[in-house]
């Protein structure tokens, strides 16, 4: 027996523990419900059957509690009470509504009338279970204490049978008193072509001898079970089922039909709702179809109509995905506030299609605050910062006005808002905007909603949650590693295809000789290998951009003599060196250049101000704001749509998005020294090395953009500046520079 609190049960609980009133179940219901298929789960929203159904009534007596979130009503039915069937069984609180409702296969209930009918005894438990039920009911007797005692009672009836039985005899000839020939069977009321049906008879008799048979299909019995096969091509119509019990007959009659689909429900939003959210979702029951298997769920039509017979239809979409529920927004579909809608839904198979849809009438809200959405990080961002903040979209509403008052952030390990991390709780400031208390884990993925608070409409929906995994960081380690190229300074260096890539640079200041050669080193197998490229060049950039390399300006001897404005790409893949359109500002060396959304930019060099953009799929050139001070031997690195730029002893930021720069927070240790070199590595900035007068340092430094904060790191490897600076899959990788002298020293940084 399957039992469900009701809509109405449930909205009646609600009332009662906002309002701290008892709950108070006071009247059990038996009915008889025609054609009631009590395999299916109970319809919630459904209230009491007509009164025609209702075949007994009787008030709780017996009540306990099981435990705090459960307690049980127990109804005992005498052999002194009868003749009626039934399988629907309700329990009604004080106020007449419907708490909870149970399905039952169909019970006889039978009076004991000496000679000619031996009446039974029934007991029936429902347990009703939600938080506080105890309290909320006010039972404070466990039901261990009589739920399953029944002595006195069971003595009271031996007596009845006792005082029964004497009457018989004084007014009976036993040899007149037949055997009770009445068969309750439960099973299908609908049956179909090329099905297989069984029924159980509720009050089988071990003792008795049964058989069946059937005017179409054939039946057979075996124990309490009766089988009613129908064949594939039998027209529809009536079946006579008989069952016949020590030789009398009990006669059913089963329809048959056609195969089809049951007709689906719709039960969000219910029949009848009033204030709907303008965001509306439909739900429906699941897909069934007779005879069972006949066919399988395809896809749903869904339609939305502001009149009755769906002429005048706001929303139409059949979905082969979303089967058994739909959000209209999702289409760019919302309600009017204010506003009557009927829906209704059908069930596509494979071959057949639900017929006669229930239709509901609700009505929309006359106002309402739109679901939000976190709008950064984007929802499957990975490498997300973890001290990132989050913002939310603007607080508006449909239908009316409203102020905005708090909001609520929530990261969690699941979609669900399960496994919280962090929970800003309701906050009145920074309405669109959540900065953590702590940092998030690292390499982890997680989920952020939000949720808003209106003056007079109250809270919204969470938003939809959205995914993203948040990024690791250097701990500091170094690891020396073999080296190939020369000694050298001021070389340029990118990473494709995850081997890095380092050309020229300068070993001798006094002499300002250049190296021209160009070598590849791959971290699988740690070795060096020399290209073919040679170009005598230092203070040049290096820009990876699409599988090519970008190399700008430089100057072919020490002091910036030689200086160029030439723009060339190379491929390493058959070492091709393509001449590209040349720098409008002219000759230059030491600048910085970065990729930013697979465009070069270039800041500096010659000790300028200038900032160029260059589009390689245009082969063009534009002038973009200056810096702040003039860039020369500094470094930039890029988070998202930002470049970070160290230049002299400050640190910058430029937004390629609106073209503007502004100024970062250092450290008076950061600010210590020229020349660090920058490079991200999943959304934090490293800082390393430099040097100040004859003072080189091999400090370690980590920038989060998000905080705009900085944080020291275990220093490492070998004091220098003017060294090339890259990432690969996550580790750092430092070659060359200077200190006292030129190096070639290589280390990785993890």
């Amino acid at each position: 027996m399957g039992a469900s609190i009701t809509l109405a049960g449930e909205s009646l609980i609600s009332q009662k523990q906002s309002k701290r009133e008892a709950l108070l179940v006071s009247k059990f219901i038996l009915a008889n419900v025609p054609g009631l298929d009590t395999t299916l789960p109970v319809d919630r929203a459904a209230g009491v059957p007509v009164a025609a159904n209702i075949v007994h009534s009787v008030p709780v007596t017996r009540e306990g509690y099981l435990a705090t979130n459960k307690v049980v009503y127990s109804l005992m039915l005498g052999s002194d009470i009868g003749d009626f069937d039934f399988n629907w069984i309700g329990l009604v609180s004080a106020e007449d509504v419907l708490v909870i409702a149970a399905y039952v296969p169909r019970q006889q209930k039978r009076k004991e009338i000496p000679p000619l009918q031996a009446g039974n005894n029934l007991t029936r438990n429902i347990i009703l279970e939600y938080d506080g039920a105890q309290s909320l009911t006010g039972i404070n007797v466990p039901a261990s204490s009589w739920q399953f005692d029944f002595t006195a009672d069971f003595t009271a009836i031996n007596s009845r049978i006792e005082q029964l039985q004497v009457e018989l005899d004084n007014k009976a000839d036993l040899d007149d008193v037949a055997a009770p020939v009445s068969v309750s069977l439960d099973g299908p009321v609908l049956v179909y072509p090329g099905s297989s049906n069984t029924f159980k008879i509720t009050d089988f008799n071990r003792f008795s001898a049964y058989t069946v048979a059937a005017t179409v299909g054939t039946a057979t019995i075996a124990a309490d079970t009766v089988t009613l096969a129908i064949a594939s091509g039998a027209a529809s119509g009536l079946t006579t089922l008989k069952v016949i019990r020590d030789g009398a007959e009990s006669v059913f009659s089963v329809a048959i039909g056609s195969a089809s689909i049951v007709s689906p429900k719709i039960t969000s939003p219910i029949a009848g709702a009033t204030d709907v959210i303008l965001d509306l979702t439909i739900k429906t029951t699941p897909f069934q179809v007779y005879p069972v298997g006949y066919d399988r769920h395809v896809s749903t039509r869904y339609q939305v109509a502001t009149d009755e017979a769906f002429t005048a239809l706001v929303f139409d979409k059949t979905s082969t995905s979303e089967l058994e529920s739909i959000q209209l927004s999702s289409y760019d579909v919302l309600m009017q506030a204010g506003k009557r809608y009927y829906a209704r839904a059908f069930h596509n198979g494979a071959t057949l299609t639900s017929a006669n849809p229930q239709v509901v009438a609700f009505n929309t809200v006359s106002s309402y605050i739109r679901k939000p959405a976190i709008v950064a990080p984007t929802d499957g961002q990975v490498a997300v910062s973890t001290g990132a903040a989050f913002k939310s979209d603007a607080f508006s509403v449909y239908g009316g006005n409203d102020t905005h008052v708090a909001s609520r952030f929530m990261i969690s390990t699941a979609a669900d808002g399960t496994g919280i991390v962090q929970d800003s709780g309701w906050v009145s400031a920074n309405l669109l905007g959540f900065q953590p208390t702590s940092r998030l884990p690292e390499a982890t993925k997680l989920y952020a909603r939000v949720k808003y608070r209106g003056q007079t409409l109250g809270e919204t929906e969470w938003s939809v949650p959205i995914a993203f995994t948040t990024g690791r960081s250097l701990k500091g380690t170094f690891t020396q590693l073999p080296t190939g190229p020369a000694t050298r300074l001021a070389a340029a260096g990118a990473v494709i295809n995850g081997k890095l890539y380092v050309q020229g640079g300068r070993y001798d200041s006094i002499s300002g000789s250049m190296r021209a050669d160009t070598w590849e080193f791959s971290p699988v197998s740690a070795t060096w290998k020399q290209m073919t490229l040679s170009r005598a060049l230092q203070g040049h950039s290096a820009v990876a951009i699409g599988g090519l390399i970008y190399f700008l300006g430089g100057s072919s001897s020490s002091g910036g003599s030689g200086e160029t404005d030439a723009l060339w790409s190379y491929n390493p893949v058959g070492e091709v060196v393509k001449a590209l359109a040349p720098i409008p500002k002219g000759v230059l060396s030491g600048q910085l250049a970065v990729n930013i959304g697979g465009e070069m930019y270039v800041f500096g060099g010659g000790f300028t101000k200038d900032a160029y953009k260059y589009t390689p799929a245009t082969n063009t050139w534009k002038a973009l704001q200056a810096a702040p001070t003039s860039l020369y031997n500094g470094s930039a690195t890029v988070v998202g749509k930002k470049a970070y730029v160290w230049a002299g002893q400050a640190f910058y930021c430029y937004d390629s998005e609106t073209n503007t720069w502004t100024t970062k927070a250092t450290t008076s240790e950061l600010s210590l020294f020229y020349g660090r070199s920058l490079l991200t590595i999943d959304g934090l900035v490293y800082a390393h090395g430099g040097y100040s007068s004859s003072v080189y340092t091999n400090q370690l430094f980590k920038y989060d953009p998000a905080l705009d904060t900085w944080e020291t790191l275990p220093s490492g490897a070998v004091s220098r500046y003017g060294f090339v600076f890259d990432v690969i899959d996550g580790i750092a990788y430092a070659f060359g520079g200077a200190s006292a002298g030129y190096l070639n020293a290589f280390w990785k940084i993890a």
